[in-house]
C-alpha cells in the first residue's frame, strides 16, 4: 500500500511508505484425486474470497496498522518497534519453510489458512487485554505480534497455493484487481474510522481503552473471515505421498523460477530499512497527531484502491498478444519495473518534506507505486510457480524474503543509532540516514529486474519485426 499497511500474499507483508503489508498443492507431497469442481462452485468460492478479504481488511484497518502506534502509546522505544516487526517476521521466515509439512499434516491448505486466521483472531484477545490493563511490559505485546504476524506468514505459501489454483481458468487479472480494488476500500473505511475514533480519544485521553475496543473488532472481523475461508472449496482436492521434505523442496528449486521473487525479497531488504522507523518519526519527531498520522495513512490506502484499473489497463496495453485469458508477462514486468524504480524515491522524501500537505502528495504517489508493484508482482509469482509443486515455491520464496526484511530491520536500526551518534534519544538526522539507505538499496534491487525487462521486449520487437516481413512477403 504504501511503506505501513498491506494485505499479506506471497510477499510478506511490510507496513507501506507510511503505511505498512493472503495470497497449486505441495510439489510431490500431494497428488490431485482428479476430482471435478463446477465452475459454479469456483465462482460461489471467489465471491466468499472478496468478503472474507473484505474482512481481514478491517482487522487490518482497525488493528494491525495501529500496532506499532499503540507500541508508541505504551511507551516502547525505537528499538522495541525494530523488533516488534523483525523477530515475528524472522519466525514467521522460518515458520514458511515447514507450510508444506503444515499442509501434510492437517491435510488440506485450506485448513492451514483457517488454523492460522483463527490464530490471528486469539492474538487480538491479548492486544485487548494489554490495552485494558495498560500493560506496559514489553513481553506480552512481543507475544501477540508473535502470534499475530507468525500466523499470518505461515499461512501465506497456502493461501498463494489454495488462490492459484481457483483462478486458475479465469481471467487471473481482472479478478486480482477487482478484489483488491474492493478490498482495499474496505480497508481506507476500516482505517478511517479506526483514525477518527482515535483521534477522538487522544483528546479525551481515552487512547489505550480505544485500543482495547478496536482489536476487539479485529477479533470479531478475523474470526468471520475465518469462517467464510472454512466455506471455500478447493478445487484441487490432495492426497498425501511419501517424498521427504528435502526432495519436494528441490524439485521447487530446479523447476520454480526464482527470478522475480529474488528482486522482490531485496526490494524488501531495502524497504525495511526504513519501515519499522515511520511510525515514530511522526509521531515522536514530526509530533503529529493521531488523526494526522490516519490522515496521512488513508490517503495512501485510497490512492491503492484507484490505481488497480490504472495498472491491470497498463499491463494490457504494454503486453504482447496473447492467446487465453492470461495477459502476457512482458507487460506485468513492465509495471513491476515502473513502480519500483516510484518505490525507490519515495524513502527519501521523507528527507525532503515535513508538512503535512507535502507528504500527502508524497502518500498519494507511494499508494498507487505499492499497490502496481503488489498486483504484478502476485500476477508473476503465480505463473512462476510450478505446477503441483506451488506450495514449496512459494514457501522457499516467502521465507526467504521474510529473511532478508528480518535482516534489512535490524540493520536500519543500526543505521539509526549510528547517524543519531549513540544518543539515547533517535535525532531527525538518524531517521533520515534510515531512509536514505532504504532509497539507495531499493534502487540497487532494481538492477536484477530491469535486464529482465528488457529482454522481454526485445523479444517483443523481434516478433514484430518478423510478423512485418511474414506481412510483407
Amino acid at each position: 500500500m504504501s511503506d505501513l499497511v498491506r494485505e499479506p500474499h506471497s510477499v510478506p507483508p511490510p507496513p507501506a511508505d507510511v503505511i505498512a503489508a493472503e495470497d497449486h498443492a505441495p510439489l510431490n507431497t500431494v497428488a490431485h484425486s482428479g476430482a471435478r469442481v463446477s465452475s459454479a462452485a469456483i465462482a460461489r468460492s471467489l465471491r466468499l474470497s472478496i468478503v472474507d478479504g473484505s474482512m481481514h481488511a478491517v482487522m487490518v484497518g482497525v488493528s494491525e496498522a495501529y500496532i506499532s502506534a499503540f507500541a508508541v502509546q505504551l511507551g516502547h522505544r525505537d528499538v522495541a518497534l525494530a523488533l516488534l516487526t523483525t523477530v515475528p517476521m524472522f519466525v514467521g521466515a522460518l515458520g514458511q519453510l515447514f507450510t508444506a509439512g503444515f499442509v501434510r499434516v492437517l491435510g488440506s491448505r485450506q485448513r492451514v489458512v483457517v488454523v492460522s486466521a483463527l490464530m490471528q483472531a486469539v492474538s487480538h484477545v491479548l492486544l485487548s487485554a494489554i490495552a485494558w490493563q495498560r500493560a506496559t511490559s514489553f513481553a506480552p505485546l512481543m507475544l501477540a505480534t508473535l502470534t499475530f504476524w507468525g500466523f499470518g506468514l505461515v499461512q501465506a505459501p497456502a493461501w498463494n497455493s489454495w488462490m492459484g489454483a481457483q483462478t486458475r481458468d479465469v481471467a487471473r487479472e481482472h479478478y486480482f484487481a477487482q478484489r483488491s480494488a474492493t478490498v482495499t476500500a474496505v480497508l481506507l473505511f476500516a482505517f478511517s474510522f479506526a483514525g477518527l475514533v482515535l483521534s477522538r480519544a487522544q483528546a479525551q485521553g481515552t487512547q489505550l481503552s480505544t485500543f482495547a475496543w478496536l482489536s476487539a473488532l479485529a477479533l470479531a472481523a478475523r474470526t468471520l473471515s475465518a469462517t467464510l475461508l472454512a466455506l471455500k472449496i478447493d478445487p484441487d482436492p490432495i492426497t498425501p505421498r511419501s517424498d521427504t521434505t528435502w526432495m519436494r523442496a528441490k524439485l521447487a528449486l530446479s523447476k520454480g523460477r526464482f527470478r522475480v521473487a529474488l528482486f522482490v525479497a531485496c526490494m524488501m531488504f531495502g524497504a525495511h530499512f526504513s519501515v519499522p522507523f515511520f511510525t515514530p518519526y511522526m509521531l515522536r519527531t514530526l509530533q503529529l497527531t493521531l488523526g494526522q498520522f490516519a490522515l496521512l495513512t488513508a490517503v495512501a490506502i485510497a490512492s491503492k484502491a484507484a490505481s488497480f484499473s490504472l495498472w491491470r489497463a497498463l499491463s494490457a496495453r504494454w503486453s504482447r498478444p496473447r492467446d487465453g485469458a492470461d495477459l502476457g508477462a512482458d507487460g506485468m514486468l513492465a509495471v513491476l519495473l515502473l513502480c519500483a524504480c516510484v518505490m525507490a524515491l519515495l524513502p527519501v522524501q521523507w528527507v525532503w518534506w515535513s508538512s503535512v500537505p507535502a507528504l500527502i502528495v508524497v502518500q498519494l504517489v507511494s499508494g498507487a507505486a505499492w499497490g502496481g508493484f503488489e498486483y504484478a508482482s502476485l500476477q508473476l509469482l503465480l505463473r512462476d510457480a510450478p505446477e503441483g509443486g506451488e506450495v514449496e515455491f512459494f514457501s522457499l520464496a516467502s521465507s526467504g524474503s521474510s529473511a532478508l526484511q528480518v535482516i534489512g530491520g535490524l540493520l536500519g536500526s543500526v543505521v539509526l543509532a549510528w547517524f543519531s551518534d549513540g544518543a539515547r534519544e533517535i535525532s531527525a538526522s538518524g531517521y533520515h540516514g534510515a531512509f536514505i539507505a532504504s532509497s539507495l538499496l531499493r534502487g540497487v534491487a532494481l538492477l536484477l529486474i530491469a535486464p529482465l525487462v528488457i529482454a522481454s521486449y526485445r523479444v517483443r520487437a523481434q516478433s514484430i519485426s518478423v510478423g512485418v516481413q511474414k506481412a510483407s512477403g
